[in-house]
């Protein structure tokens, strides 16, 4: 996602995120996860947009259903999740 598209970071709370990863296994598949943007503010020191996403894992959860897991919460750059 593009940090310039966003001057009022409480547009990001609640956007759905898809965070990429490139594991190594024999076939080289590709896994990513799921997650919510639940805080954002910029970083100065870096000239970024930093957030807070609580992630569910590879799947979303139904809704209106409780997860199966309890959602984990990390720090990322806006600029290296996609939209989902």
């Amino acid at each position: 996602m593009d940090d310039r598209n966003y001057s009022d970071l409480s547009e990001l709370v609640g956007k759905k995120v898809i965070r990429r990863n490139m594991v190594v296994f024999e076939d080289d598949e590709e896994f990513s996860e799921v997650g919510v943007i639940i805080h954002a503010w910029v970083d100065t020191e870096l000239n970024a947009i930093d957030c807070y996403v609580a992630f569910f894992g590879e799947f979303w959860p139904e809704p209106h259903k409780k997860p199966e897991q309890i959602p984990y919460v990390l720090k990322y750059f806006l600029s290296s999740l996609d939209e989902a």
